[in-house]
Formats: structure tokens, C-alpha cells, sequence
């Protein structure tokens, strides 16, 4: 499993007199030609881009995906298999919609800290089927670029790694994470990490 990271300074609350009623944002950006914003660089060397077709088969097979807060399995926010998370594809990326709840204890604590700029990315962990990446180089970096992954999980998260993705809570009419939810999130960095030190020293 490796997990993938983006911020954004994009934020938005839309209220209404009939208060929240869901929690949007984008878990991951499309890369597109001559927007650096939509490229990473999570170690020096190396380019890391989502391309288009990225989440394509989860998308296309229906496939249970689950969101959660910073990577926390305790706090689940919804999952696609009950419809309380709602996954679509656009031009900018991978957008994700959670019904509020209201009462839910999770859904109040990241719509409070969304509501005061404490969560501003979000995050998606995915496998990495054979054949999934491309890896190349360009002049003197080396390009990785995602073009098909099996998407298991995704969600706000407190600290995101990269620029690029946003959450916001919208109306229609924290650092919270635990020790031990610390560890799970930098072990999947770490994983992520070794692989691009792999492709490194292949290049």
C-alpha cells in the first residue's frame, strides 16, 4: 500500500439557514502540461504525476472505497458500497462528496476543523497493479506518472505532504490524529518512499 498526500490552499464554506449538508473536495489533481502545480516532487529527483485514467477501473468497477480522517479507520466518514461517499471524475481530478451526517461525532469534528482552517488537503491510499506506472527520465529528473491504481481509501487529512488537492465542507440549502494512527500514516510513506528510492537507483 502506498499513500498519496496533496494540499491546497483552495478552501471554500458555503452556508446556507439549513446548515451543512456535505463534505466535498478533490483527493487527487489530474497532472496537465505547464501547470507545475499539478506535478510533485517528494524527494529530490523525482517527479511524481496522477494522470488521467488513474481511477479509472475503481471507478468503472464499482469498487468499495472508504473515507476516512487522516487515515484513521476508527473514524470512518463514509464508503462508496452504502453511498454515504459519492466519487466522480472531472478535468481537475478525482472529487469526493460526503453526505454530513449530523450528530456524527467524526463528521462534526472534521466540518469544525474544516470551518476553521485547521484540515486544508486531503489524501487517497491506493495499491499499485503491475503495469500501473511509467517511469522515465527527463533531463535531469526521473518521471514517475500513475496512469492505473486500485484506490482503497481516501479522506481529509491534517498534514498533507504535497500541494495540489483541497477539502471543503459545502451547504446546499488538528491535529486530532493518535500516536498510533501517526505510525500507520508514516509507515505508508515509508513504503512510498522506498519505492521511489528504488526507482532512483534503477535510474
Amino acid at each position: 500500500m502506498q499513500t498519496f498526500s496533496i494540499d491546497s490552499p483552495l478552501l471554500e464554506l458555503r452556508n446556507s439557514s439549513n446548515g451543512v449538508n456535505e463534505i466535498v473536495g478533490y483527493a487527487s489533481v489530474f497532472y496537465r502540461e505547464g501547470d507545475s502545480g499539478t506535478e510533485f516532487r517528494p524527494v529530490p529527483g523525482v517527479v511524481e504525476r496522477i494522470m488521467p485514467t488513474a481511477f479509472d477501473h475503481t471507478l468503472d468497477q464499482n469498487i468499495d472505497v472508504v473515507a476516512t480522517y487522516d487515515h484513521d479507520s476508527a473514524r470512518i466518514l463514509g464508503r462508496t458500497r452504502t453511498n454515504t461517499l459519492q466519487l466522480s471524475k472531472d478535468e481537475r481530478g478525482l472529487r469526493f462528496r460526503i453526505p454530513f451526517q449530523s450528530g456524527d461525532p467524526d463528521h462534526e469534528l472534521v466540518a469544525g476543523k474544516i470551518r476553521r482552517g485547521l484540515i486544508t488537503g486531503a489524501s487517497f491510499t491506493f495499491a499499485l497493479p503491475d503495469g500501473g506506472e511509467e517511469i522515465r527520465h527527463e533531463r535531469t529528473e526521473t518521471v514517475r506518472e500513475l496512469h492505473h491504481v486500485t484506490l482503497h481509501e481516501l479522506g481529509p487529512v491534517a498534514m498533507p505532504a504535497y500541494a495540489g488537492s483541497d477539502a471543503a465542507v459545502r451547504s446546499a440549502n488538528g491535529w486530532a490524529a493518535s500516536r498510533n494512527q501517526d505510525c500507520r500514516t508514516k509507515r505508508m510513506r515509508e513504503v512510498r518512499l522506498a519505492h521511489l528510492t528504488e526507482i532512483l537507483n534503477e535510474g
